[in-house]
């Protein structure tokens, strides 16, 4: 800094100063010195000169800070030649000491700093521009001291003199924006109801960002942030007053801010979790299932921002997984659930034991594994759900108003675990411990207690029906009583105790026999009914309860009620538009076992309509197997069956099986149905529909949902409900076109008998009511052939022991002859004695659809097997088919055949797989010699050997050839038998990997590997094996094996099928894939005449035509 010579004027030395100023930069020397040599005269650069230090060296330290409030201070004192330097003076100073008060805290700069914005408030007119800026500034200096230093009337002045800033601004004029301060007001205000509770200071934080909002043109900067505080307000409102129209404009407002936000600002994704959330709260208020929908859409969008790690993720994915749970909850989606579960776990591992949502995650967890245990039954899932709720029990806080309902949750399962093994009465003692220190903890006038009073009223019924104990019953009865007095006055969710109640009161009927108990019960049942909306879920309970008193009470209840219409009541419940599928089911069931006779067929019509419809809630074909195997019991399809034929409705009774079995095939056959004549009339229908079939088969026949990555996984499960919505709509499109109306619904008789063209086809329907065999025919009704010597257990037990027989190391031939008599002579005799009756001559051919455990059961080598008397195969070639649909089908085919519009290869392509030393198997000594004898017959096969045949190969390989011969290990999974395979070279080919590579010109397949057609015992009328996985993928004629083979007789089995195939080649005839039952016939006759055991010839079958 230079030096100035005392005759130099002020003048000069403040022009020189403004210079070095001008030049910078500058240090603090510097402008300490200009601050010091500046008289009062020169006030207004004392003012430049203080704010020039603060915006040119904002990293000022303490002593910095200092000079400059000493600077403003003595510009202050100063006797200031205009009012206007002394209110820029008075601002800038209280601005320096609030900006201090940031950095070091002394609340006293504060203090300081409210009281001079209060002297230049003074000093401002009325109409100053300033004026709204200095009130809002005072505003957000005593919302500062409230929040440091408390006093509430610190709050409430700064909402005060925002509202004053918001009239004292004017626009244009005013440099801060007016929206900013009612945006500043609305934030006061809302921290006002927080501390005062007070509704108007909400609603007019509401009014102020509407206002704010307003005041904003469409595309300003501000728009978004203001939309989402809005609707963070009125959400608050909703929550208070719970008016649904503060919910709708909520979500309204934060939609609209989600969709301003920048795609990466992280606001953003805030909004879509708030968005979320409100969704939610509508849904559980309206019960709209598009809003819960966009929830699950929304936050399965952001959390894919948010990889694993994140701190965010947890939260993010705690609230998905609630939606999820309640979207299973509403539609029982499988995928839905498992991926709440999945998601849960993870979400535990995020949280401490200390946090709160540990404790939510652990309760939804639970719900979510008792929900999966309803579902599947599988008792792991009960186990770990009562482990969530006793983690949960110990984490609640002492005194916690949540302790009682997790004591409740706890009891709940404890129950669910003693139905489950009633023998093991300590789970229900427990249960019932539970739930009565629950009750405890409970007062009178505690908004929970009816709930704990009914549950412990199911408790001793449930103890009353183990023990006997009439005062459980009485018990059990005071308490629903004392349940439903608690509740209030017409509140539609707690009228759930009058059929708790109900119930008790019916038990108590059956034990005392007063009529009064029943009448109860019945009136119960009807206030259920007429007190809640007919559109609440619940009413299909109510219903099929009713109808079930009515159905075994119906003379006792005759003069006092209208029990003529149990089957339109159980109709209803079955029926009803809002209640859960499984609900729906378990009236139908109920339906089934209250009627009898023909009256009966409509409710087991009803239940296989609805059960096709369960097994469309999961996307693959796996998920879908597990349904059917613990939800969807096949014997109720068999027992419709029996009832049919016992009404002397056969051909309903065929139209019964084939709608009730085989359903895992039959959707998947429906996703390829042939539709040429449809292309003739309506392309672009014909087009989409094939469009969005294929996108379901890939659904289906994908790995199950858990395997794939789990984010993946999620966008999967919408995806598959959006397009099979779409393909749904698409075929009910083309039921509309003329001549398609009954496009895809369940097949008639007229079409199914087209299965026999070639030959009977004869099904063996295997019930608890009955058990029957069903001719069908081409021509002709159907023939019933009763088998009254032929009983479920019989055929269990003769299962039993073929099963255990052919999975011994050394079995006994004489047990497996006791099998193939017990089949001829129950069974079997009976249906050839009436075959011979209709004229079906002996050498001919014939097909069996056998149900239940017959499945697994070789009918095909049933026979006396004595002497000289014939056996089955002396009489008939047989062949096996899954339904009557895939071999008309077949047939189909063959007309075109025989009619010359498609054409008979003379040289089949086929394709052969040789794996005899598969890494980590057993050598298969006998496979080169089985190469040699098809090479011979069939010299340009492509083979595929070793090392050659691998899984990208082979399915590379069946897209091109329509043979295929397998001789490798096959495997059978128990568990999954979707994962049954052939051990090829680098990996499985599984039945899933076969399921993808469908064809529609594919002939013929030959299995020369261990279990290739071994049925799954736990849904044998599913016909889940590797045979049936390439029938399905276009293979018109399959041979195969029920369980392990012997080696040495693959290429003697081999060498007669395809000399006999093969046999017209040599005079230039073409080959037929149909002699393939015949060629395996006559086989079977050579492996019989070397003397081969009979376990080992009759391991062959033949499937399709």
């Amino acid at each position: 800094m230079q030096s100035f010579s005392g005759d130099q004027s002020p003048d000069k030395d403040v022009e020189m100063d403004l210079k070095i100023y001008e030049t910078g930069p500058l240090t603090n020397k510097v402008l300490r010195t200009i601050l010091e040599r500046l008289s009062c005269q020169y006030t207004e650069l004392v003012m430049t000169a203080s704010e020039a230090l603060l915006s040119e060296n904002p990293n000022q330290n303490a002593e910095d800070q200092h000079e400059i409030v000493q600077a403003y201070l003595k510009a202050l004192y100063l006797p200031l030649p205009r009012h206007s330097l002394r209110l820029a003076a008075m601002v800038g100073l209280a601005d320096c000491l609030q900006t201090r008060h940031e950095e070091v805290g002394d609340p006293k700069d504060l203090k300081e700093s409210i009281t001079y914005r209060k002297g230049a408030l003074l000093l401002c007119n009325e109409d100053s521009p300033e004026r709204a800026t200095i009130m809002n500034e005072l505003a957000i200096g005593l919302k500062k001291w409230f929040d440091e230093q408390g006093g509430i009337e610190h709050l409430e002045m700064a909402a005060s003199y925002y509202r004053q800033a918001f009239r004292s601004s004017f626009p244009g004029v005013t440099i801060l924006k007016r929206s900013d301060i009612l945006d500043n007001l609305s934030r006061c205000l809302l921290r006002l109801h927080r501390e005062k509770d007070l509704v108007e200071d909400l609603e007019e934080a509401i009014h102020s960002l509407r206002t704010a909002v307003s005041l904003l043109p469409a595309q300003d900067s501000q728009r978004p942030f203001l939309l989402h505080n809005l609707a963070l307000c009125l959400s608050t409102l909703y929550f208070r007053e719970e008016k649904i129209e503060h919910l709708n404009e909520s979500i309204q407002c934060i939609g609209e801010a989600t969709s301003l936000y920048h795609p990466e600002e992280l606001r953003r994704v805030d909004a879509t979790n708030n968005l979320s959330g409100f969704l939610v709260t509508r849904y559980c208020q309206k019960r709209e299932i598009q809003d819960l929908e966009k929830a699950i859409q929304y936050r399965r969008g952001i959390i894919n921002i948010h990889p694993v790690g994140h701190s965010d993720r947890a939260d993010i994915l705690l609230g998905l997984s609630m939606s999820l749970c309640a979207w299973h909850r509403e539609c029982g989606g499988y995928e839905e659930l498992e991926e709440a579960i999945q998601n849960f776990k993870e979400v535990l591992f995020s949280f401490s034991s200390s946090s709160p949502d540990r404790l939510l995650a652990l309760k939804s967890l639970g719900e979510c594994l008792i929900a999966r245990f309803d579902l599947e039954a599988k008792v792991q899932d009960l186990e770990d759900a009562i482990r969530c709720y006793r983690e949960a029990l110990l984490l609640h806080p002492s005194g916690s108003p949540t302790y009682a309902p997790g004591l409740l949750n706890l009891s709940y399962s404890l129950l669910k675990k003693y139905k489950l093994q009633t023998s093991k009465t300590c789970d229900l003692d427990e249960a019932i411990q539970s739930v009565t220190e629950a009750l405890s903890l409970c007062p009178l006038g505690h908004a929970d207690r009816p709930d704990f009073l009914s549950h412990l009223a199911n408790c001793l019924n449930e103890r009353y029906k183990h023990c006997g104990d009439l005062q459980c019953l009485r018990d059990a009865t005071q308490y629903s009583r004392e349940a439903l007095s608690l509740s209030p006055t017409g509140d539609p969710e707690s009228l759930h105790i009058l059929l708790d109640l109900s119930r008790c009161l019916e038990s108590l009927y059956y034990h005392s026999g007063i009529i009064e108990d029943l009448k109860e019960a019945v009136e119960g049942i009807h206030k259920y009914i007429n007190g809640t909306d007919s559109m609440h879920p619940n009413q299909c309970l109510a219903l099929g309860l009713l109808a079930s008193m009515y159905a075994k009470n119906t003379e006792v209840l005759k003069p006092f009620y209208n029990v003529t219409d149990v089957s339109s009541l159980f109709e209803k419940a079955s029926n009803h538009p809002t209640a859960s599928i499984r609900n729906r089911v378990a009236a139908c069931k109920n339906w089934i076992d209250a009627v009898h006779g023909s009256s009966s067929l409509s409710a087991y019509q009803r239940f296989l309509d609805l059960a096709d419809q369960y097994v469309l809630l999961t996307s693959s074909i796996t998920s879908r197997h597990q349904l059917l195997r613990d939800v969807i019991t096949h014997a109720t399809a068999l027992d419709a069956v029996a009832v049919a034929i016992e009404c002397g409705e056969v051909k309903r009774a065929v139209e019964l099986l084939e709608q009730g079995r085989t359903l895992l095939w039959s959707h998947l056959n429906r996703y390829q149905t042939p539709i040429h004549e449809l292309h003739k009339v309506r392309p672009e229908l014909a087009a989409e529909f094939t469009r969005l079939g294929q996108l379901l088969q890939n659904f289906a026949t994908s790995k199950v949902l858990n395997d794939s990555p789990k984010l993946s996984a999620k966008e999967e499960t919408s995806k598959y409900r959006k397009i099979s919505e779409n393909w749904q709509a698409v075929v009910e499109q083309i039921r509309q076109v003329d001549g398609f109306d009954t496009f895809l619904r369940p097949p008639q008789y007229s079409y199914l008998r087209l299965a026999a063209r070639n030959g009977p086809v004869i099904i063996i329907n295997v019930s608890a009511k009955r058990c029957d065999a069903i001719i069908v025919q081409l021509e002709g009704d159907p023939v019933s052939v009763s088998l009254p010597d032929t009983r479920v257990t019989d055929i269990c037990d003769i299962a039993d022991i073929f099963n255990r027989e052919t999975r011994a190391a050394n079995s006994n031939g004489l047990h497996i002859l006791g099998v193939l008599r017990a089949l001829w002579g129950d069974i079997v005799a009976p249906v050839v004695s009436k075959l011979q009756e209709l004229n079906v001559t002996s050498g001919s051919r014939i097909w069996w659809c056998p149900t239940f455990f017959l499945s697994l059961l070789p009918i095909h080598a049933a026979g006396p097997h004595r002497g000289k008397k014939p056996n089955l195969c002396d009489i008939y070639i047989s062949s096996y088919t899954p339904t009557l649909s895939a071999l008309a089908e077949l047939n189909q085919a063959g007309i075109l055949v025989a009619s010359g519009e498609r054409q008979l290869d003379r040289d089949p392509r086929l394709l052969v797989v040789a794996q005899p030393n598969t890494p980590g198997q057993v050598h298969i000594p006998c496979i080169k010699e089985e190469l040699s004898v098809i090479e011979k017959q069939v010299p340009d096969a492509s083979i595929l050997l070793s090392e050659k045949g691998t899984c990208g190969a082979v399915l590379r390989y069946l897209k091109t050839h329509d043979w295929v011969h397998f001789m490798c290990h096959g495997s059978k999974d128990l568990e999954e038998p979707f994962e049954s395979c052939f051990r090829l070279h680098d990996n499985p080919l599984t039945l899933l990997d076969i399921l993808r590579a469908r064809r529609t010109d594919a002939q013929f397949a030959f299995l020369s590997a261990c279990h290739s057609a071994g049925i799954d015992i736990t849904a044998p009328d599913e016909t889940i094996h590797l045979a049936a996985a390439l029938h399905f993928t276009g293979f018109r004629s399959v041979i195969g094996t029920m369980y392990a083979m012997a080696d040495i007789d693959g290429p003697i089995v081999a060498e007669v099928v395809y000399k006999h195939l093969f046999r017209r080649k040599e005079m230039g005839g073409a080959v037929d894939y149909r002699d393939s039952a015949e060629a395996l016939h006559i086989a079977i006759k050579v492996l019989i005449e070397k003397g081969v055991p009979v376990e080992r010839w009759i391991n062959f079958v033949h499937f399709g035509a």
